[in-house]
């Protein structure tokens, strides 16, 4: 009898549940629209500091390799990151940008673009 009452009730009330669900995903919905598009791009570099030729594993130590080549990838990245290198890739946009405005500043066209998914990203990354 209770239960009976419950759905009745339920179904009195249902716009009450229903209403703040859907006003919450018009509002997340106009929220992510007006947000500023943000793009996601992967890039392949050749660091060279997997040469095996050149890395020289003793048999009392077998792990020495893979700490070296971490060591190595770490300082690399460090590198990369660092103040000099940013500030010399902001420049080289920079100049591209200002010597080629119309190339720079543009609506992209998105059907010459090559648009990879999520699961593609990831055997770039």
């Amino acid at each position: 009898m209770d239960i009976l009452f419950f759905f009745q009730l339920l179904m009195r009330r249902k716009w009450l549940i229903v209403l703040p669900a859907i006003v919450g995903a018009v509002l997340t919905f106009m929220l992510v629209q007006s947000l500023p598009k943000k793009y996601l791009s992967a890039a392949r570099l050749s660091t060279g500091i997997v040469d095996f030729k050149s890395i020289k594993v003793g048999n009392d130590n077998p792990f020495v390799q893979q700490f070296q080549i971490d060591g190595r990838f770490s300082n690399l990245i460090e590198q990369m990151m660092s103040a000099p290198s940013v500030k010399m890739m902001a420049r080289e946009l920079l100049l591209h940008d200002l010597k080629n405005p119309a190339e720079a500043f543009h609506t992209p066209d998105w059907s010459k673009s090559k648009i990879f998914d999520a699961s593609t990203l990831s055997n770039y990354a």
